[in-house]
């Protein structure tokens, strides 16, 4: 009787456990702290091209009424062959990337997008296929 009633204790707590705990599988695909990715593809003027990959990156903690920090990144395949990766930048209205002494700009907003480089556009009117 013992045995029964100690095998049924334990199986409660078993069950208990595996009900109330997701797997870490789910807790890992649930996780809002992950990096995440989107794939774009934009058609622009001259028959050009860009496919992006955006890197949504892990929010940075700020203090309230602090600035967020940018923490994303983009790479970009052009269609003439080059491929870039520019990390995020402050920008006041859609999302700017840019290397570091700011000679490769890109920029997105809705869904158009254009390239800049050393302040000549050089990838323009890219929209979202």
């Amino acid at each position: 009787m013992k045995i029964i009633f100690t095998s049924i204790i334990l199986m409660a707590v078993i069950l208990g456990i595996w009900f109330f705990y997701p797997s870490v599988s789910q807790q890992k695909n649930e996780n809002p702290e992950s990096v995440k990715e989107n794939k774009v593809s934009y058609v622009c003027s001259e028959s050009k091209t860009i496919q992006a990959t955006y890197v949504i990156g892990v929010p940075i903690p700020v203090k309230s009424g602090e600035r967020p920090i940018p923490n994303g990144s983009v790479q970009i395949v052009l269609s003439d062959g080059r491929t870039l990766s520019l990390p995020e930048t402050i920008s006041a209205s859609g999302v700017r990337y840019a290397n570091d002494d700011e000679s490769i700009i890109f920029w997105n907003k809705g869904n158009g997008a254009f390239l800049l480089e050393d302040d000549k556009e050089t990838y323009m009117n890219c929209l979202v296929l």
